[in-house]
């Protein structure tokens, strides 16, 4: 055929439309001209295949396979590759891979097809088969070394530091003096404790890239680690001079601090900085281990600064060196740590090794610790043995021996969409399928039934009154997703707790509202307002219910308690711990699970709450939602950014200081919302369709949740990740959890990506 530049892009074309019903008869058009045309064949195959006739597809690929020879099956892979791209291009994975199968049946050693086949299972959230698929290349051809740095790379996210550094290895000796691959193996091996070959490669690294200022935060730690606090000491201080714009604006904003971690922080890059004391600097150090509960390694620093701020000085007190605060607070600090490692001996070394001190201030510190009873937790007397040590892993399972449960919703579904970013590759923490299926949604009702939430609203549980706990309405902190294996009830902390909270037994029937974090917006808002929509689809009523243990404790869920019709008159409100029994425990399930909300949901809060309001107005607002007045995850140059957006007409707000009705009608008029991640985000689910999203992340947290919002209502989701805090170990260092890590944005890159998604 002399027109194949026409056919191709008239398939193309079908392919962009989803019009795979003109594409078979477009192909089968030209198949009656050339029955035995080897790539029309391969295109018809195609053309079945996406309108799902499966056995039709596989057909006309085998009369391809028989009518060609060696040189037409490459041509028709290449041309079929061509179509995978398209559909890759577009996010749409399962079609794309279903493609590239394909093309490896023709020409299994096209490189390419193995590459990208890969990325569709992971980006699908389908990693073994990717490892597989990738694996199966190098078995066809061992020279393909961007395969072998793929798979250590994926490898190394998931925490299997050996398999990474295997296939690292590999990929080394391809890539030469690489200093990525380089970095990465010092990475792998400092996460594996083989420190002295992670210096080594870190070195290599230096050799190659003297300016890379990742490699002076990763070398600093590991002298950290090993007690060289003189060369932790130089070579975050290269880190900190070679980096200086985060620095300086991480210096500038948390010098207000009163924020304890937040003041150690500053403490830390301050000395760096200005290349302050040694001694200062240890002492610092072991303040942060301690406030990381990293004690053994706190206890060597602390017995460093003793030695060269105590007992080496002379009238310490005169020098300013240390307040007398100060070390009370080393004292107790270390005596604590001795005491938690129960090192008896070594506690009456160091008293009496600081009992010979001139320091008189010292020596009464001492005796005062020698003197004070060791303080011991008081446990109420009537604390009960937890004969809680069963689980049934589902509700449906526990009411399949004829107890109460109403199934209300069966098929909980999300339909994803990749996120846009303008980094090459998808985040991992988007990796998921085009269909993603939720735990179902439902009401048990159980007999003397017992509700427990843990003090720190870490863990729930409910559990049968033959100490059965119920696992899929029992959820622990943290929040992963449906199904993981590491959430399997069998890992509940309840399992092996040996005692509880004395029962508080009430009379009648008791409505549980009660989650994670209940005075969290994000699961007050997603966990919980929803289980009263379940509560009305099986039909029970307030007017039959005696009492509603739910959390009031917030303005928000008072007005939304309110609005949503719970009778004040018959809130228990929580406390912490709570440990309940009634004659009837009701119980209605999370909307699906925690965190994860189905389509069901949003739409009833969406009308609950914005009732006749709901898409009125022609979305117009610009909006930027900040979290300067949270604990955690704020913007270090917030002012900065803030002055860019002014330029294009963001409202800046705080969301904090509105109603949650006037917080839905804000963002109902949104047509474009920008916020590092946070519960002000919560309120995306109150937006109208197509309403763009920009969400800033830390680069060490990544968490779905509002893509899965901004799915369910349509919404264009971008997002950006900030810059990590010099190198991965030293960030990690300045904030431990990394959920509560602030966020550094480069202004530059911010802005850019904001042109383009205006105009576009």
């Amino acid at each position: 055929m002399d027109n194949w530049s026409e056919i191709k892009e008239q398939i193309k074309a079908f392919c962009n439309q989803n019009n795979y019903e003109q594409l078979k008869i477009y192909i089968e058009s030209l198949l009656a001209e050339n029955d035995s045309n080897a790539l029309l064949l391969a295109y018809a195959g195609v053309s079945y295949m996406l309108a799902n006739e499966e056995e039709k597809a596989i057909s006309l690929w085998l009369d391809c396979f028989l009518c060609a020879d060696e040189e037409e099956l490459i041509i028709a892979a290449t041309n079929l590759q061509e179509l995978g791209d398209l559909y890759f291009k577009n996010n749409q994975f399962n079609t794309a891979s279903l493609i590239y199968q394909q093309v490896l049946e023709f020409n299994a050693e096209y490189f390419q097809c193995y590459l990208s086949l890969g990325y569709c299972f992971l980006y699908s959230g389908n990693f073994d088969d990717a490892m597989e698929v990738w694996k199966n290349g190098l078995s066809i051809n061992d020279q393909w070394k961007e395969l072998y740095l793929n798979i250590a790379e994926q490898y190394q996210y998931i925490r299997e530091y050996n398999q990474a550094i295997s296939y690292y290895l590999k990929a080394l000796d391809f890539y030469t003096n690489d200093s990525k691959i380089l970095y990465n193996l010092g990475f792998c091996y400092t996460a594996t404790d083989q420190l002295d070959l992670a210096i080594g490669y870190y070195q290599q690294c230096l050799n190659i890239d003297p300016n890379n200022c990742n490699i002076y935060g990763e070398l600093g730690y590991i002298y950290l680690l090993q007690g060289n606090i003189k060369k932790a000491k130089e070579y975050w201080q290269i880190l900190v001079n070679i980096n200086p714009d985060i620095f300086n604006n991480l210096l500038n904003w948390s010098k207000e601090s009163n924020d304890q971690s937040i003041i150690l922080n500053y403490r830390l890059i301050d000395n760096l900085f200005f290349n302050k004391s040694l001694a200062e600097f240890t002492l610092i150090i072991a303040n942060l281990l301690f406030a990381q509960k990293k004690y053994s390694l706190a206890s060597i620093y602390y017995q460093i600064s003793l030695n060269e701020l105590v007992l080496k000085q002379n009238n310490l007190l005169n020098q300013n060196l240390l307040t007398t605060n100060e070390i009370k607070n080393i004292l107790h600090n270390l005596f604590f740590i001795l005491h938690q490692q129960n090192d008896q001996d070594k506690v009456k070394e160091y008293l009496n090794q600081l009992s010979n001190t001139d320091n008189e201030y010292i020596k009464n510190v001492i005796n005062h610790l020698i003197n004070s009873p060791t303080k011991k937790v008081n446990h109420p007397e009537n604390l009960i043995i937890n004969e809680a040590k069963k689980y049934y892993e589902t509700s449906q399972q526990w009411a399949d021996t004829k107890r109460n449960y109403q199934l209300i919703y069966g098929d909980n579904q999300l339909n994803l969409k990749p996120p846009q970013s303008f980094d090459d590759n998808i985040h991992p923490s988007f990796y998921f399928p085009h269909k993603f299926s939720l735990p179902p949604s439902f009401v048990t009702i159980l007999d003397n039934g017992r509700f427990w939430l843990r003090e720190d609203e870490g863990s729930s549980a409910i559990i049968s009154d033959d100490n059965y706990m119920i696992g899929d309405i029992s959820p622990e902190s943290p929040a992963l997703s449906p199904n993981h294996p590491d959430k399997h009830p069998r890992y509940h902390s309840l399992l092996t707790t040996s005692s509880l909270p004395p029962v508080t037994r009430l009379e009648g029937k008791v409505v549980v509202l009660g989650g994670l974090l209940n005075n969290i917006y994000f699961h007050w808002l997603f966990d919980i307002l929803p289980c009263i929509h379940l509560l009305e689809k099986a039909s029970i009523t307030w007017d039959e219910v005696d009492y509603v243990v739910v959390d009031n404790r917030c303005s928000f869920q008072r007005e939304t308690l309110e609005m949503f019709g719970i009778p004040s008159s018959k809130i228990l409100p929580l406390s912490f711990p709570t440990h309940i029994k009634a004659d009837k425990l009701i119980v209605p399930s999370f909307p699906s699970a925690i965190a994860w909300m189905p389509p069901w949901s949003c739409q009833y809060l969406r009308t609950k709450i914005l009732g006749d309001n709901l898409d009125k107005k022609t979305p117009h607002k610009r909006i930027y939602i900040s979290r300067e007045k949270s604990s955690n995850r704020r913007l270090i140059n917030e002012q900065e950014i803030i002055s860019i957006l002014e330029e294009y007409d963001f409202d800046i707000l705080n969301l904090e200081l509105f109603s949650v009705k006037q917080q839905a009608e804000l963002l109902n008029q949104a047509e474009i919302v920008i916020s590092p991640h946070g519960s002000g985000l919560s309120n995306l689910v109150f937006c109208q369709s197509n309403t763009k999203v920009i969400e800033i992340f830390s680069p060490n947290y990544v968490y779905p949740c509002y893509w899965l919002v901004s799915n369910i209502i349509d919404l264009e989701y971008h997002y950006i990740l900030g810059e990590i805090m010099g190198s991965k170990s030293f960030d990690n260092f300045l904030y431990p959890d990394s959920r509560f890590e602030d966020i550094y944005i480069n202004p530059d890159d911010l802005r850019t990506n904001l042109e383009q998604i205006l105009s576009s």
